[in-house]
């Protein structure tokens, strides 16, 4: 059947919960036959930190949502454990969800890795005796450390993004043409050659109208 050789792990739920019917994909993901799956209660293959968000989702289909999405740990027969992300649908006529899921492990362990790095990063910055900061490509301001509101005056509010980080900075609109077409000349030149930013001096104008 066609159901037996979709890439995608598929089921039939029952609305009591318990697996009616599983594809083969399961078991080359998580490792449990379609044997050992069918019959079996849906929740046990989850990771137990996750059930109550399974619950909550297998709730809002029971009350009439026809289609939901999330993403959540499951448990392999070996021991490990991976993350799948899950669409489920209802059939009411049936009482049956169908379920549809996909290993998004790798995807998951890179997010955590990032804001891992992400936090030490920060750690690092606020630490620095340096007014630093993080910038998007987009020109937005993710983060500045306290040396730099220090040493300027302006906290992150008052400048969530370049533009406004321009105005303030450079309140002369003849200097300010001449920072943002240096500066931002230099950080495309990085960008596209991959290398670091050539520095350059500039007249900053603080919160307390000091320069």
């Amino acid at each position: 059947r066609f159901f037996h050789i979709l890439p995608t792990m598929m089921a039939r739920i029952g609305f009591d919960g318990r697996v009616v019917e599983a594809n083969r994909s399961w078991e080359e993901q998580l490792g449990f036959s379609v044997a050992e799956m069918s019959g079996r209660p849906c929740l046990d293959l989850f990771h137990p930190e996750d059930r109550a968000l399974v619950e909550d989702h297998k709730r809002r289909i029971l009350g009439g949502e026809r289609q939901v999405l999330f993403d959540a740990r499951c448990n392999c027969k070996d021991g490990s454990v991976k993350w799948l992300s899950l669409r489920c649908a209802s059939d009411p006529e049936k009482e049956l969800i169908y379920l549809a899921a996909s290993d998004i492990t790798a995807r998951k362990l890179t997010e955590t890795a990032l804001r891992e790095s992400e936090v030490t990063l920060r750690a690092i910055i606020d630490s620095a005796p340096l007014a630093m900061s993080i910038v998007n490509i987009d020109g937005t301001i993710e983060y500045i450390n306290q040396q730099a509101v220090k040493t300027f005056g302006f906290p992150h509010s008052d400048i969530p993004n370049m533009d406004r980080w321009w105005a303030l900075a450079y309140p002369d609109e003849t200097y300010r043409k001449e920072v943002v077409t240096t500066w931002m000349g230099r950080v495309y030149t990085a960008y596209e050659a991959k290398t670091a930013i050539e520095g350059s001096e500039f007249r900053v104008t603080c919160k307390d109208g000091s320069l």
